[in-house]
């Protein structure tokens, strides 16, 4: 159509962006969901593949916070419609992305290499996004194992007047282990330094230090402006990194307080939570945490070979491992399970395993299966032939 019958629809999608910025509050997903509908609408009355792609992003952070599973579904979606935008800087976004979904879902050392090649493409391009996408997604990394890089050390703008520059600075030491340097750096903190963000960032960077270093009355106060949050997802901008379940970090608040049932309730609320979104890994960091709660005494502990939500969690003698499903790993599962018995191959495949044959019937067996190998192979031969 006419680009001035289009006109109207790209005015729509601005004035719904700028709506959907003025309540984008934390934990304002559920008002800022219908806004983005319209926003959707009016992207695709325009045919501008850039206004699809953002109101899609948007869409997919707002559900993410929610941790609704269609939100993944959406974050998948924008970044096939970046890739194909045919630009530098949707390049960018579909990389950036593409480290986030790697992030959330536990693909650690993916999210890594993503997020180091986006860095790259953002510098060269000169977006000033570029590097704090990657200075909050690095750091949060962490939270799963990967080397830690205090995201302060990331940012070669960060002046050490910053009222919370000490509380970024101390989630790194936090992370890296080094808990009496970080209550060094949070001396003389002022609590008021906390920042009023728009998602709920600090929500992860507050209670990861102040529930390592922090006092009772930091811990208290914390937990109470935090607590209203429960049941959302710490999600950054327009799904820049991920920070996980705002209840883990108010089970750690409340753990650290010795509120011991509190803490229960909020690390079975994010378990749940995380099953449901798909981020296994990160349930596992909650899981983790309810057993440090709810010691098993070693005379009763048990070793574990479970499959959840697409991964392998196996603890053994003290060591414990995560491993993508596979056909091995199912096999061996079967294999434990039966120790010192043998298992039929029937099992292996998915298959009934047979009743025992007698030895005239497995003769018979035998014959057929190599009449139809012969005539497998006549087939093969006649199909190179053709």
């Amino acid at each position: 159509p006419p680009r001035s019958t289009l006109f109207p629809y790209t005015t729509l999608f601005r004035s719904l962006l700028a709506q959907h910025d003025l309540v984008w509050e934390p934990g304002a997903a559920a008002q800022r969901l219908p806004v983005l509908e319209e926003m959707t609408g009016a992207a695709h009355q325009t045919g501008d593949r850039d206004l699809v792609a953002e109101a899609t992003l948007l869409r997919a952070a707002a559900l993410i916070e929610r941790g609704d599973p269609a939100g993944v579904v959406e974050l998948q979606r924008y970044i096939k419609l970046a890739e194909q935008l045919g630009h530098a800087r949707g390049r960018w976004g579909s990389l950036s992305r593409r480290a986030t979904l790697a992030q959330l879902t536990g693909r650690v050392e993916e999210a890594i290499s993503l997020a180091d090649q986006a860095l790259e493409l953002g510098q060269a391009i000169g977006l000033p996004d570029a590097i704090g996408c990657f200075a909050t997604l690095r750091a949060s990394l962490a939270a799963l194992g990967a080397p830690a890089i205090p995201m302060i050390d990331l940012m070669p703008t960060a002046d050490p007047m910053w009222p919370f520059y000490p509380l970024l600075r101390a989630w790194g030491q936090v992370h890296q282990g080094d808990l009496d340097d970080a209550a060094a750096t949070m001396r003389g903190f002022s609590l008021q330094a906390i920042p009023a963000k728009y998602d709920l960032e600090f929500v992860a960077i507050t209670a990861t230090v102040f529930s390592a270093v922090g006092s009772p009355t930091q811990q208290e106060w914390t937990y109470r402006r935090f607590a209203p949050y429960a049941g959302l997802h710490a999600v950054v901008g327009g799904c820049a990194a991920y920070h996980g379940s705002v209840d883990h970090y108010l089970g750690m608040l409340a753990a650290a307080s010795a509120n011991t049932d509190e803490a229960v309730g909020h690390f079975v609320a994010a378990i749940t939570s995380y099953e449901q979104l798909g981020a296994t890994a990160w349930a596992e960091l909650s899981r983790a945490a309810l057993e440090r709660l709810r010691p098993v005494p070693d005379t009763v502990r048990t070793n574990i070979f479970r499959l959840a939500g697409g991964m392998w969690r196996m603890h053994f003698s003290g060591h414990e491992a995560h491993l993508p499903d596979a056909k091995g790993l199912r096999d061996l599962h079967v294999l434990l399970a039966a120790p010192h018995q043998p298992v039929h191959v029937s099992a292996l495949v998915g298959y009934p395993v047979p009743p025992r044959a007698d030895p005239v019937l497995d003769r018979r067996a035998i014959a057929e299966f190599r009449a139809r190998i012969a005539d497998l192979d006549a087939d093969i031969t006649e199909a190179d032939q053709w």
